[in-house]
């Protein structure tokens, strides 16, 4: 008896991808956003300097505080005590977001390095050891990294779902760096364990430094081999002229610190740097000043 022949029918390819009908390709580029405290910033520098203060300047704020308490300000915010309550913190407010009464213009994180060392924690506990170097193969180091990236990225989200602004927070401190050439020099950078700062620093838009000069308070936007500083927000800090702004003389009080950095975000501010500045501020006459926090200069 002849074998039935069997229909030929088209088979289908094993790493083919199924049609997702729900998914809707974008048409239409973005514009850019032109709002400066729709972006993410990581603000690093001196203690007292005023980080704080100038974060929750005219806005309506909302503060994971891991420093110290504000109790010098009207504000409003949340003092979590491990990373299981900042996961908390950061469930209400996906939530809040998906509901549309998002009430905040601006995260503040007050000490993301505290929020690491909590995720250190909470991952040590996980593996039932003192450290995430006591576990084989880098588990613990993996398991934390991805946690925390995990945390920051969701945060980072509510930039568009939310459309707020996150600024995290960060102490500055003196590093060791050695450059390609072997050479070892002094750099004045956040004070952050190294995968911290990885993660941060490879996420947000911007990462400044509050420092000193005198007795004048500056914001260097734009850093050099010694500072650690920078930002990818094309299209701003630029003088009228074009010229790429590198600090910012951020006044007296917040409002003016706010008021100077504005007007440095929309091309506005037309100094250079904060010699720059003095020069057409400051008398002559008067005895340059020193760095204070970076006596080099």
């Amino acid at each position: 008896m002849p074998i039935a022949k069997r229909r030929n029918s088209p088979q289908k390819p094993a790493n083919s991808i199924r049609k997702n009908p729900g998914w809707k390709l974008p048409t239409t580029r973005r514009a850019p956003v032109s709002n400066p405290w729709r972006y993410a910033y990581l603000l690093a520098g001196e203690k007292k300097i005023g980080k704080t203060s100038f974060a929750i300047e005219g806005c309506d704020e909302y503060v994971i505080q891991l420093d110290k308490p504000q109790l010098a300000y009207e504000i409003m915010e949340d003092i979590p005590k491990s990373w299981r309550e900042l996961v908390m913190i950061l469930k209400a407010l996906e939530e809040s977001a998906e509901a549309g009464k998002f009430p905040y213009q601006r995260i503040i994180v007050d000490g993301i390095g505290e929020a690491y060392a909590m995720c250190q924690e909470f991952t040590c506990k996980h593996f039932s050891v003192e450290h995430p170097s006591d576990v084989g193969f880098a588990k613990a180091w993996h398991f934390l990294r991805d946690n925390f990236t995990e945390w920051v990225n969701r945060l980072l989200r509510l930039q568009q779902t939310a459309d707020c602004g996150v600024v995290f927070i960060s102490h500055a401190e003196w590093k060791e760096v050695k450059l390609r050439g072997g050479e070892t020099i002094e750099k004045f950078c956040p004070n952050l364990a190294g995968k911290c700062e990885e993660v941060v620093n490879g996420k947000v838009d911007a990462w400044f430094i509050y420092d000193y000069i005198g007795k004048d308070r500056v914001l260097i936007v734009q850093g050099d081999q010694e500072t650690g500083a920078g930002h990818r927000i094309d299209g701003h800090f630029l003088t009228p002229e074009g010229e790429r702004v590198r600090e910012v003389y951020m006044g007296q009080n917040p409002a003016e610190a706010l008021a100077n950095f504005i007007k440095a975000f929309e091309n506005k501010w037309p100094y250079v740097d904060y010699a720059s500045w003095k020069k057409a501020h400051i008398p002559k006459t008067e005895t340059p000043q020193r760095r204070s926090s970076r006596g080099k200069k």
